[in-house]
């Protein structure tokens, strides 16, 4: 087997190995979920998702760039650091600002809560500024494993963060099915989760961070800077059509759409997997193999497109599980896989960003996508509901995509065939279109995927038969 092969076997390794902890996540959504949405009333459920959509925002804010600082740095660490003093220095300034942030939580406790629970309840406000700081730590912790290629212990913590996020607010439903019960044990599995990481984390406890080297600190904190505004808008973008449902319509509608959400996270399994091993990958070769960063950006448009309409075409199954409350939601479910998918995509053709430290220029991508996404919800969901959010998604994703494109192809060349990349994307957004208007006409609708499945797979053709090949290679070697 060739060396370019060798490394296409170990490429493929990392991924699957990666995504292992999505896989498990996507699972527990895929039995909880449906579990939840009968334990809990969907106006519980909106709350609780709200709440989590709460700590996430906080989340970015906090971290004040400095996970990203940590990505780009760990590999290339300016001068006096090194990979420990790094990451003691990325966790110690954004849990320092963390704690700053969460005394204004606590005193704006009264809007807070009511912004959330619909009544004044300051044990929220507590608990938010709580799992905030645990966030912060688990998420930086996370990275670490990630950039080192660490895939056990990024399996084991992610996991452990799946647990405390998808499965510990069930345990108070043994209880009482209320959301603030359900905060309470969420947020007391975060803060035990956080303090095991920071154990796990004991080899960079007596290691000095470089205060003197003022110049790599200003480096640090210049390019991480910026990605507090991006990461904030680019979450916030995902969950304004949230907040807009609650502001617009009702709890019970955020949690019908939020459960719908939940269940388009499965396609994460390749996206996850993906970008953990992107990143480290990508600044390990730009500068040798360019050829073969192009070749991941095509296979990677191809598997997530044939993957989303994979979920398309399975997407009736899923909601006879989810049950009868949430069948609303199915129409507009197809719209919201255009996100994912393009956000995948878009971390291959857009990585030039990064490359070039412009992580400025990231604030653009962010402020086209966040305005289009406002600006479409405010116009659509008082008339369409729920399905008006999930088509603002879509259209400000589109956005996001092209934006990002542009502006990274500037710095760094990855899209080798633009026409492949725009019928392949076109092709995809015509198969939601499909779901969204033909919901109910089943063979029709079946049809329709699969004659542009097939589509997909012509204009991709060569991938195709490169992927044939390696897998009939590993095969072969496997028998041997």
């Amino acid at each position: 087997m060739s060396n370019g092969k060798n490394e296409a076997v170990g490429f493929l390794k990392k991924f699957v190995g990666f995504s292992v902890a999505t896989w498990v996540g996507a699972l527990l959504s895929f039995i909880v979920t449906p579990i939840a949405t009968r334990v809990f009333d969907t106006a519980e459920l909106g709350k609780i998702n709200l709440f989590q959509t709460y700590i996430t925002l906080l989340m970015y804010v906090g971290l004040l760039g400095l996970q990203q600082g940590y990505i780009r740095f760990c590999k290339e660490p300016p001068k006096g650091f090194q990979d420990k003093s790094l990451y003691k220095f990325c966790t110690a300034l954004s849990l320092i600002f963390t704690l700053i942030m969460d005394i204004f939580v606590i005193m704006l406790w009264k809007p807070i809560s009511k912004d959330i629970s619909g009544f004044e309840n300051i044990i929220v406000p507590i608990c938010l500024a709580a799992s905030t700081a645990a966030y912060v730590v688990m998420t930086l912790t996370s990275t670490r494993y990630r950039m080192a290629q660490n895939i056990r212990g990024y399996n084991i913590q992610q996991i452990g963060i799946t647990f405390a996020t998808k499965i510990s607010y069930l345990l108070a439903a043994i209880v009482s099915p209320r959301h603030d019960l359900a905060i309470v044990v969420m947020s007391v599995c975060f803060i035990a989760w956080a303090i095991v990481s920071l154990l796990k984390q004991n080899d960079t406890f007596g290691e000095k961070v470089p205060y003197r080297e003022k110049e790599s600190i200003r480096t640090i904190i210049l390019y991480s800077l910026p990605w507090i505004l991006v990461l904030f808008v680019n979450y916030l973008n995902t969950s304004l059509p949230k907040l807009l449902i609650k502001s617009m319509l009702d709890y019970s509608s955020v949690g019908i759409y939020s459960s719908a959400v939940s269940i388009v996270s499965i396609i994460s399994l390749l996206q996850a997997g993906f970008n953990l091993f992107w990143t480290p990958y990508v600044y390990e070769n730009y500068k040798q193999n360019s050829d073969r960063i192009q070749l991941v950006h095509r296979i990677i448009s191809l598997l997530m497109i044939l993957f989303g309409i994979c979920i398309l075409l399975g997407q009736d199954i899923l909601y006879m599980v989810l049950g009868e409350s949430y069948r609303e939601s199915k129409c507009y479910f197809g719209m919201l896989l255009v996100s994912p998918v393009l956000y995948t995509i878009g971390e291959t053709t857009g990585f030039g960003i990064n490359i070039a430290k412009k992580s400025y220029l990231n604030i653009i991508v962010s402020a086209a996508t966040i305005v289009s996404n406002l600006i479409i919800s405010y116009f659509l969901i008082p008339y369409l509901g729920c399905t008006g959010a999930a088509l603002s998604v879509m259209v400000s994703s589109f956005v996001m995509f092209v934006v990002k494109t542009v502006l990274g192809e500037r710095y760094y060349k990855t899209v080798s065939s633009k026409s492949k990349t725009i019928i392949g994307i076109a092709l995809f957004i015509a198969a939601t279109l499909v779901s969204w208007k033909l919901t109910e006409m089943y063979l029709v609708k079946y049809a329709a995927f699969v004659l542009i499945g097939a589509c997909v797979l012509l204009v991709y053709m060569k991938e195709v038969k490169m992927g044939l090949v390696l897998i009939k290679e590993l095969v072969a070697k496997k028998r041997q």
